[in-house]
């Protein structure tokens, strides 16, 4: 990886997480409150839910862009976590955050789709 290219993509990264940390989501939505009518319960749980799926993604990302810094410290940067291989320059470019190589990134998907399908399944 080329110097330019490492300055650019750590650039991105503390632009995404700039995003991140002054991008506060309403918490407010997480209190429960009682409704009268079965729809708005209804209504206020599926907004909780989102809002909790959208925290724990903010989280992940987070927590993505911190280890991308710590492995740019150590010069591990670019290193897929499965295979040890090198990620593609192209990916890095597109998700600088990325932990792994495309093909291993498949694999992990593929694992957790399938895990969400057959849950039962071992």
């Amino acid at each position: 990886m080329t110097q330019t290219a490492y300055q650019t993509e750590q650039r991105q990264l503390r632009a995404k997480m700039a995003e991140l940390l002054t991008q506060q989501r309403d918490q407010d939505a997480l209190r429960i409150e009682n409704a009268a009518d079965p729809f708005d319960q209804i209504q206020a749980s599926v907004e909780r839910d989102l809002l909790v799926g959208l925290l724990n993604r903010d989280a992940r990302l987070r927590d993505d862009l911190r280890r991308a810094f710590e492995l740019m410290e150590n010069g591990s940067y670019g290193r897929c976590e499965d295979c040890e291989g090198i990620i593609a320059a192209a990916r890095l470019k597109a998700i600088p955050w990325a932990r792994c190589c495309v093909r291993c990134q498949e694999l992990r998907d593929r694992e957790v789709n399938e895990a969400d399908v057959f849950p039962y399944a071992a």
